[in-house]
């Protein structure tokens, strides 16, 4: 044996690797049998056919004492794939390596056979249309196909992978998947086929039929879990709607007042109901008939013209109706409607009948009946359900309405009724404020003496609830609605720690209908109630509080940058809408030296409110009362405010409202204004605490009103006339100027007319001075009255007026200064000394040509108003360049 050899254990020549001892070169030095084997018969690919033998130095050089994986095949022509390694041995300084390969043939397989499996199984997975999971033993998800992602709202894995049910769906879902996840993981037990609902991101609700079975290591300990999600959405719905369908079917066909049966296409009978039964006097004999018995033969039709009717519904599938009188086959005579109809399959083949028979004399007591039976039914049915619902509606809202309406509809449920009432102690009264089963407009805002004479007033002392039979003959003077009989009438207090918030008041037609179980019902509903309201009041006077608040902050803003009348009365209005409906508002001032008010501002919704300006006496109206006596008011019917005029003997102005409120506006301790709203709609419109409130804001803006009305009529008073309260001079060549460069820049139109009242000394010299003023106050009131909006009227000085008039042309101008000289002559003021008439001299000029600024435009108008009055005064005349403006006799008499 050569050293080389002796460097090999024994046991490595039995080894089924193959080794190899090599030189430096690569040579083969030595090898155990199965290396011996391959070097002879082994291929590589790296050579044509070349023998393992010859590549082995090319191997030492790239392995360097690594790991090379090659395909070889054997000299029979199988391919193998092999797994070598070189090691050195070198020793004594002489350099050697020892090859190991072993056959990985089987092992490459196999795992290129498991990466085809998996990617086989991942594309089905990725495919599946059922939701594919899988997770962690802490419920993150390692995997999820796409129809997983679509159910969370995701595109992407990456969104979905490391994060659990919690930070992807519903709170409400994530907690039931993850208790059942850990129910399945600390269990080891699957969890199979169980329905859930999923409800997607989008709000998409889908049904999932769901299995998850624990996943294992080696050692058989959980690690995990696999999921599976098969959308049964549509089938759910087909379940439902066709459970729905059969349920009433079958609701119909056996709890029917009339009798139904089936047959086949022979006339025997395949079904039959207890209504069918009980009328033909056969109870409880539906064994001895369905699949027995013949139609004709059950009803002893002896008759030829019903065995015809029979013989033609099989023969002709013609359906009949018949009243018959007849005795059925248990000796009943009976006299009934009898009908019957063909039962068809696709192909228009007759395949049976149904048949309905309804007994006549017996029709409306089992009307009756069945329905007694099914209210019953219905009301056990849903007892437990409707309080709980009633429950979750006290819970869901703090909306007082809405609480109400909810409480309403599921008290109906349970305790059926003709009508339904909710009314809230106010004061020594209750009021409605939910009806249901009646018209709301009926009910809504009634009020009821809670102090004595109506049964409200007995449940509210003694806070029980209370039954009362015959009402009306009980409580004369109980104010009952008139649109139905009440043979009963149930009362039940809402009371909240031991204090009465009002009544849940029910009614019936029919005697004897509240029952005890009833009353118990309605009293759990009415403990729901009066929770639902308190907490409702709570928050809606937090609200409230918050809100006017912010109403009193912003109406103090804007008192202290609002100065025009106008804009703070604006703001005022807009604050009071935001928290009382003020449809009809208005704000009234009070002139202490005439001893008149009037309607300075106003927001109505229907001609209703006093004119503005239209002045009235202090001791006309409501609004005089509340300056005379400094006394706010508050109606909360038409009853009410009636009850006031005639106390004081005073008389509306406009439409009594059903609700109205105003408080005096006192500044400096002076009655300055009223403001005041009203609802002509509803009574009991404003509460205590809105009257309060607008108190509160009156008397917050009341000094500001003043200031900004001694503003706004400073302002007023620089640009009016003292006069004739028409523009000053000064204003209306400010006014007219600005409209003068709109209409060049815009190339409109524009004419101005001057008059002149004609001999108008004559009146002074004549009548005084007062009483010429009079007459100059009477002119212009008379053209105001002629004049349009978008006209500017002012008075030029002395009698003299003029008028700039926009989007007018000559014709125009021409007509409205004929209209102005026929109103001014048609006036007459009667005086002391008798009634003066006064006539006056129009000139009308435009705008245009050599004509393009207001003075031009003055000036023309003036050369025609002299030539009106040269012409014989009392007239129109148009300017034409033609004009001789500077006519000595034309002067004179323009100075007459």
């Amino acid at each position: 044996m050569s050293a080389a050899r002796r460097l090999l254990p024994s046991f490595m020549e039995e080894s089924d690797g193959a080794i190899l001892l090599l030189d430096a070169a690569g040579g083969v030095l030595e090898g155990n049998a199965a290396g011996r084997r391959l070097a002879a018969c082994l291929l590589c690919g790296e050579g044509e056919g070349a023998r393992l033998a010859d590549l082995l130095p090319q191997w030492v050089q790239q392995a360097q004492g690594g790991t090379l994986r090659r395909t070889c095949w054997l000299e029979d022509g199988k391919e193998r794939s092999f797994e070598a390694r070189l090691s050195s041995i070198s020793k004594r300084g002489t350099a050697r390596w020892m090859l190991l390969l072993h056959d990985i043939t089987d092992l490459t397989q196999m795992q290129e056979d498991l990466h085809r499996e998996r990617s086989l199984l991942r594309t089905v997975i990725d495919n599946l249309p059922d939701a594919i999971y899988v997770k962690d033993r802490q419920g993150r998800k390692t995997l999820a196909n796409p129809a997983d992602l679509r159910n969370a709202g995701l595109s992407d894995p990456a969104q979905a992978l490391g994060k659990t049910d919690m930070e992807v769906f519903s709170p409400d879902f994530a907690r039931q998947t993850h208790a059942d996840d850990q129910a399945v993981m600390r269990s080891g037990e699957p969890l199979l086929r169980r329905e859930e609902l999923l409800v997607r991101p989008d709000g998409q609700q889908r049904w999932l039929l769901t299995s998850k079975i624990p996943l294992r290591d080696a050692h058989g300990e959980v690690i995990g879990l696999v999921g599976i999600g098969h959308d049964i959405t549509e089938r759910k719905q087909m379940e439902q709607a066709l459970g729905e369908s059969e349920a009433r079917l079958r609701a119909i066909f056996e709890n029917s007042p009339i009798g139904i049966l089936t047959t086949d296409a022979d006339g025997l009978v395949t079904a039959i109901n207890a209504a069918y039964l009980r009328i033909i006097g056969g109870e409880g004999r539906a064994d001895a008939i369905v699949g027995k018995v013949k139609m004709p033969e059950l009803e002893s039709m002896k008759r030829a013209g019903a065995q015809r009717l029979w013989r033609q519904l099989f023969e002709r599938a013609k359906p009949f109706k018949v009243e018959l009188t007849f005795e059925t086959t248990f000796g009943k005579r009976l006299t009934a409607a009898y009908s019957a109809v063909p039962l068809l399959d696709e192909n228009g083949r007759i395949t049976g009948s149904v048949v309905c028979i309804e007994d006549l004399s017996e029709y409306y007591r089992a009307r009756q009946t069945a329905e007694a039976l099914r209210s019953v039914a219905e009301q056990r049915a849903a007892e437990a359900e409707t309080l709980r619902l009633a429950g979750a509606a006290v819970a869901s809202s703090l909306n007082a309405e809405e609480i109400i309406h909810r409480i309403l509809e599921h008290l109906q449920r349970v305790v059926p009724y003709y009508s339904a009432t909710v009314q809230l102690v106010r004061g020594e009264e209750v009021e409605v404020v939910g009806a249901h089963g009646v018209e709301a407009h009926v009910l809504l805002g009634k009020r009821f003496s809670i102090s004595s004479g109506t049964p409200n007033a007995e449940i509210y002392r003694q806070k029980c609830p209370l039954l009362v039979t015959d009402p009306a003959g009980r409580y004369p003077n109980f104010d009952l609605p008139d649109y139905h009989s009440m043979a009963e009438w149930l009362g039940v207090p809402l009371v909240f720690q031991g204090r009465v918030l009002g009544i849940l008041a029910l009614d019936s037609p029919l005697p004897g209908y509240f029952s005890e179980q009833r009353i118990r019902l309605a009293c759990a509903f009415a403990d729901q109630a009066a929770i639902a309201l308190e907490n409702a009041r709570l928050y809606a006077e937090a609200q409230r509080s918050a809100t006017e608040q912010s109403i009193l902050n912003e109406i103090s803003r804007s008192i202290s940058s609002k100065l025009k009348l106008e804009e703070l009365l604006e703001v005022v209005y807009a604050q009071v809408n935001r928290f009382i409906p003020a449809r009809n508002f208005f704000v009234a001032r009070y002139d202490a030296a005439a001893d008149e008010w009037y309607t300075i501002f106003a927001r109505a919704e229907r001609d209703s409110i006093a004119a503005l300006q239209q002045r009235y006496p202090s001791d006309e109206g409501v609004t005089g009362y509340i300056i005379q006596t400094r006394t706010p008011l508050l109606f909360i019917s038409t009853d009410d405010y009636q009850a006031y005029l005639e106390r004081t003997g005073r008389s509306f102005i406009g439409i009594v409202p059903k609700s109205w409120m105003g408080v005096p506006l006192i500044a400096s301790d002076q009655v300055v204004g009223v403001m005041a709203t009203q609802n002509y709609e509803r009574e009991n419109f404003y509460t205590l605490q809105d009257f309060d409130f607008f108190k509160t804001i009156a008397a917050q803006i009341a000094v500001a009103f003043e200031n900004a009305y001694l503003f706004t009529r400073m302002e007023e008073l620089a640009d009016t006339d003292a006069l004739t309260g028409i523009f000053n001079r000064r204003k209306f060549f400010a006014e007219a100027e600005r409209e003068v460069q709109r209409v060049l820049r815009y190339h409109g139109m524009l004419a101005v007319v001057m008059f002149d009242l004609d001999h108008f000394k004559q009146v002074n010299d004549r009548y005084g001075h007062a009483e010429g003023d009079r007459v100059l106050r009477a002119v212009a009131r008379c053209c105001n009255e002629v004049l349009r909006k978008t006209d500017i009227f002012g008075r030029y000085g002395g009698e003299e007026f003029v008028v700039l008039m926009p989007d007018t042309g000559v014709g125009g101008a021409r007509q409205a200064a004929e209209r102005l000289r026929q109103q001014v002559a048609a006036m007459g003021m009667p005086t002391p000394q008798g009634e003066v008439q006064v006539t006056a001299s129009f000139g009308v000029a435009v705008l245009g040509g050599e004509c393009q600024t207001l003075d031009a435009l003055l000036v023309n108008a003036d050369q025609a108003m002299l030539q009106a009055k040269r012409m014989g005064r009392n007239r129109v005349r148009v300017y034409t360049p033609g004009m001789a403006a500077d006519d000595a006799e034309g002067s004179q008499m323009a100075q007459m």
